[in-house]
């Protein structure tokens, strides 16, 4: 019996132990698998995700290695002892019976107040977690702005309620186990002395005495076992609630938006609208495969490779749907643009065509099969998907390129780059965390070269492209917008996004606010004529029109920031100088004492306004009222475009090389200021 119960101790808390990473395991493969299932969110709880799948249910071993095993033995431990006692003396089994149940009693008041303490402690973690992430990922922009010794003082709040949280379980743990250990004494303590009473009185032998004494014990052990295993497996019970929580989600709900999205639709060859609104929209593009089969139902080749009919989407919670009443077809070969305001729901439209959400009415046709009939991954396998933001793990960019086709050669995967813009990229080029060692641009040109990998090799049918010219400069944007060598851009749209590819930028968000799109067509056309006698008048003044240079660099820049330094000084006013090149990215951001911080933004707005419409910030202040050419310009891209003086453009050779901007007296003194400085540059040469 000593052996067996020897050899029992010993293989319980491997079995535990086995059990426990068992399920961590499935727990954590269906909360990713799960998570993955749905669309991503960016209002998604990141750093309590992260929290739940590592450290949280870590804490299921103390459930599965101790709770468990210790739950059994005192449901089967004290019926067998009771039935022995039962068998030896009456009176100490009614004592057992009596005493007994006020152990699981308190243990189930104690308990109680422990979960719900627990859970307390739980949501302070998570959210500890989160602003911790969230803290990290925005350290660079606090930084320059001086609030990142704010932010850390919060942290430390956080933490010193996640610890007061601790504290207070940790409390409540150790009057579980005062309260069990008393109630366990003072039981054994009733049945001793009945023993030893009865035994001087000559009422019960020594033998049955000592054999009573040795069993009583072992009844109230196993309880108070449970009772201390209890608070180790409270926490992973707690995490795995939440998993549960997680799993079970449903699947449509995340990135409600609001309804309202319309549809341009165009043949990239031929409708010049398709043209233009599948620039920096949100585009879907069917590209011609032959009879390849979508998965599940076989694929109809003569069918519309999407077709929507009525769609309705509404998420769970929300009083309106985010998409309603939409029809959209798309054919193999068409270039389909998805316009509408900011939360129209562009995102639900992407989500559902790649089955992350399912519509709440109406019908989705894919390849000619009915959404529910079509083999999901594998339809997955035929999208090419390129976000605002790619994701790029940790390998050289030849390997992020063949994530597209893994099976696909060097030779197609140097081509794909070469095809989005990245051509200067060597492909063992190591990509680091957070994709490390790439720029945007470059970051955005790989996730392209990947869907056009796909596209090639991949099996890929369906390009879906989010913003794909966001933050690229003209001759990339020129690049993405042709994405095939048998199809050229018209060469005045390919002159006009070379000299004006921020303000077509600037356009196409314009018309997520109008849904006249034939009104924006006309406003483009009327741009790009602009755009392009502007560009022979440039032509034809070498120093561009008063703003000219022999040579723009960073060294002139230097020149610049000290003559606007000197002549902010005579006019009493701590001013920011910033200038960028004919991208709109920074070169110089110059600030001066006592300046305010929202200057900073102010007169890199300004430099990045001039550049984009090749003229001073001043001058656009008619176009952009209600009855110009472009009005409200000024609300959209966050206040980047500016409309009031302090900017100029700046021109070598009769090209554009950047702009400068002043930001911190009025619109009129720091135009005064920024002239001065071009002047005082110009006077030097």
């Amino acid at each position: 019996m000593l052996l067996g119960r020897a050899l029992l101790r010993g293989v319980n808390p491997w079995l535990g132990q086995r059990a426990a990473a068992l399920v961590k395991g499935q727990l954590r493969h269906e909360v990713v698998e799960a998570r993955l299932g749905r669309p991503l969110d960016p209002r998604t709880d990141t750093g309590g995700l992260v929290d739940l799948v590592t450290h949280g249910l870590d804490a299921l071993d103390g459930y599965y290695a101790k709770y468990l095993p210790q739950l059994l033995l005192a449901v089967t431990v004290p019926l067998v002892v009771g039935v022995a006692i039962l068998t030896t003396d009456l009176w100490s089994t009614l004592i057992v019976v009596l005493t007994v149940p006020l152990i699981p009693f308190f243990m189930a008041l104690i308990g109680w107040a422990t979960e719900r303490r627990m859970a307390r402690r739980w949501a302070v973690q998570a959210r500890l977690a989160h602003h911790f992430a969230d803290l990290v990922a925005g350290l660079p922009t606090l930084q320059v702005f001086g609030r990142a010794r704010a932010q850390a003082i919060g942290l430390q709040r956080i933490e010193a309620r996640n610890r007061e949280e601790t504290m207070g379980t940790l409390r409540i743990s150790f009057l579980s186990s005062m309260t069990l250990e008393l109630l366990s004494t003072l039981s054994v303590a009733i049945i001793a002395v009945s023993i030893g009473i009865r035994t001087v009185n000559g009422e019960m032998d020594l033998t049955t005495g000592l054999f009573l004494l040795v069993l009583a014990p072992e009844v109230y052990l196993p309880l108070r076992q449970v009772g201390v295993h209890y608070h180790d497996s409270a926490e992973g019970v707690a995490a795995a609630d939440r998993a549960f929580a997680e799993i079970d989600a449903p699947r449509v709900g995340a990135g409600a938006a609001r309804s309202g999205a319309g549809v341009a639709a165009g043949d990239l060859a031929g409708d010049p609208a398709g043209d233009l609104a599948g620039g920096p929209t949100d585009v879907v593009a069917g590209v011609p495969a032959g009879d390849r089969a979508v998965g599940g139902p076989a694929y109809a080749p003569d069918a519309p490779l999407v077709r929507v009919r009525g769609l309705q989407v509404t998420y769970p919670g929300a009083d309106a749907p985010a998409l309603q009443d939409l029809d959209l077809e798309l054919a193999p070969g068409e270039f389909v643009a998805v316009v509408g305001p900011s939360g129209g729901g562009k995102s639900t439209l992407l989500a559902v065509l790649m089955g992350f959400v399912g519509p709440t009415a109406g019908e989705v046709w894919l390849g000619g099969v009915p959404l529910e009939r079509v083999d999901l991954a594998a339809w997955r396998r035929r999208v090419a998907w390129v976000g605002q933001t790619p994701g790029l793990p940790e390998r050289t960019v030849g390997a992020n390129v063949a994530l597209g086709a893994p099976d696909a050669p060097q030779a197609a995967i140097r081509a794909a780059l070469d095809r989005a813009g990245a051509g200067d990229l060597a492909l063992d080029h190591v990509v680091g965390d957070e994709s490390e060692g790439l720029s945007d641009g470059e970051r955005r040109r790989v996730g392209l070269a990947r869907a056009l990998l796909r596209l090639s090799h991949g099996g890929g049918r369906l390009l879906i492209l989010d913003e794909p010219t966001a933050g690229l400069d003209p001759d990339t944007e020129r690049r993405v917008l042709t994405m095939s060598e048998t199809r050229e851009v018209r060469p005045e749209l390919v002159k006009y996004l070379n000299r004006l590819s921020d303000t077509l930028y600037a356009l196409a968000r314009l018309a997520e606010h109008r849904h006249d799109l034939t009104e924006i067509e006309k406003i483009v056309r009327e741009s790009v004529a602009k755009a392009l006698e502007a560009d022979q008048l440039v032509a034809e003044t070498p120093t561009g029109e008063g703003f000219g240079l022999d040579h723009y660099d960073l060294d002139v820049l230097k020149q610049m920031a000290e003559a606007v330094e000197s002549k902010a000084h005579q006019m009493g006013l701590p001013v920011v100088f910033a200038g960028v090149d004919d991208g709109g990215n920074l070169m110089l951001l110059h600030r001066m004492a006592g300046s305010l911080l929202v200057s900073l933004n102010t007169a890199v707005n300004k430099a990045y306004t001039a550049a984009a419409f090749q003229q001073p910030t001043a001058d656009l202040k008619d176009p952009s009222s209600p009855t110009g050419d472009i009005p409200g310009i000024q609300n959209f891209e966050d206040g980047r475009v500016v409309v009031f003086g302090g900017g100029l453009p700046i021109f070598v050779d009769g090209r554009l090389a950047g702009g400068i901007g002043v930001s911190g007296g009025t619109p009129d003194e720091d135009s005064i200021m920024v002239k001065h400085a071009l002047s005082t540059v110009r006077k030097a040469r």
